[in-house]
């Protein structure tokens, strides 16, 4: 365990991706959608799907001390109308603020996380990021397949508003 506060710019990571690809379809509808896919909806299209440039500060669970993290991630590509936040890149009723071409820019995570050396140690995020439940997620590099599963595009959860973790393991 390390005790002390690290400096406000220690830890600072960025990546970035891109993910790109075309579905064919044997069919060719007229209107080149591929029925209840999401992700890669384009018939016989290409599609820059994700350009990603994340920002991130991971909290510091080894110190014994409080600690200040966070995310803010930036997506361009045809995947960014399924990762839309209401009130920041669509208005209430839905209908686009700035995105309203088939390729768009979405703010997907945007959160702090605040970490407490309670007990076994505790963190909370707050904000706006990506839910921790199943297989699958938005960013291609958490995927293994191209595709989505149907699960994932109706069953679960894409993105969360707050989230408790413990997060060391009982000394």
């Amino acid at each position: 365990m390390r005790s002390g506060w690290r400096g406000w710019l220690d830890g600072i990571s960025t990546d970035s991706w891109l993910d790109q690809g075309a579905t064919l379809n044997t069919l060719s509808p007229r209107n080149r959608t591929n029925g209840p896919v999401t992700f890669n909806d384009r018939s016989n299209d290409y599609q820059l799907n994700q350009f990603y440039l994340r920002m991130k500060r991971d909290v510091d669970i080894e110190a014994d001390a409080w600690d200040l993290g966070g995310s803010v991630d930036f997506l361009y590509g045809t995947d960014s109308i399924f990762v839309t936040s209401r009130g920041l890149e669509v208005h209430d009723d839905l209908s686009p603020k700035w995105n309203s071409q088939r390729y768009g820019l979405a703010m997907p995570q945007l959160y702090t996380e605040v970490y407490a050396p309670w007990g076994n140690g505790i963190s909370m995020k707050m904000g706006h990021f990506y839910s921790t439940l199943g297989y699958e997620s938005v960013p291609a590099t958490g995927n293994f397949f191209y595709s989505h599963s149907y699960v994932y595009q109706y069953g679960e959860p894409k993105l969360s508003p707050v989230s408790w973790e413990k997060r060391r393991l009982a000394d």
